[in-house]
């Protein structure tokens, strides 16, 4: 609790009586963000995978949302579009997802095409990056 909120606070006490009543309480809250349909058939990939029970797994996600961590892969997965992580020891066909792993622009790449894309603007290295990254328009 701020300043601010002790100042507003100590201005706008309850009356006496109606002290912990809760009728002046007021719930603030946020309305439930609207989910966005998730759609990977323009860009898939499948990973299968063995979780730590020997089961198989097989999960359908956008492989332009790969992200490497240090020994895990994450990736947004059909039909939510949560972002889940999976170690590479367990990915049965880590050769195809490393293979696209490399076709992703780095991180420096990816702020440089989306700044330009949010403002509407160019640059000769972002033409550059277009090129080497069609999908990314």
């Amino acid at each position: 609790m701020g300043l601010f909120d002790l100042l507003r606070n100590l201005f706008n006490a309850p009356p006496a009586g109606e002290l912990g009543s809760g009728a002046d309480s007021v719930r603030t809250h946020r309305a439930p963000r609207n989910p966005m349909p998730f759609d990977p058939s323009k860009y898939p990939i499948s990973v299968e995978y063995e979780n730590f029970l020997g089961e198989q797994k097989t999960f359908l996600g956008d492989w332009r949302s790969l992200r490497t961590r240090r020994h895990h892969i994450s990736l947004s997965v059909a039909p939510t579009g949560r972002r889940i992580t999976l170690s590479q020891d367990r990915i049965q066909n880590l050769a195809e997802v490393a293979t696209a792993v490399a076709r992703l622009p780095t991180g420096q790449q990816r702020r440089i095409i989306a700044f330009h894309k949010n403002r509407g603007t160019t640059s000769p290295l972002y033409e550059s990056l277009l090129d080497n990254f069609p999908e990314w328009r």
